[in-house]
């Protein structure tokens, strides 16, 4: 099991959203960490809303296809 549902959270596929990054585009998930150990938070979220909706599209296909839960 990839995940556990004890933790109440609106976002039901978080798991898979950070398998999909990690496995797929990790040099992004690097930078936002890089932005929130630098406590560059606006950088942060300047980020995710600039290049997040590249992924939309691939996210999807993968999540079609298949992805391991």
């Amino acid at each position: 099991m990839l995940h556990s549902d004890s933790i109440p959270t609106r976002y039901a596929d978080r798991h898979l959203a950070v398998h999909f990054l990690m496995s797929r585009h990790r040099g992004f998930v690097e930078e936002l960490l890089g932005f929130m150990r630098r406590g560059e938070y606006e950088a942060y979220t300047s980020h995710i809303r600039n290049e997040a909706p590249k992924y939309e599209s691939e996210w999807r296909q993968w999540l079609a296809a298949g992805p391991p839960r």
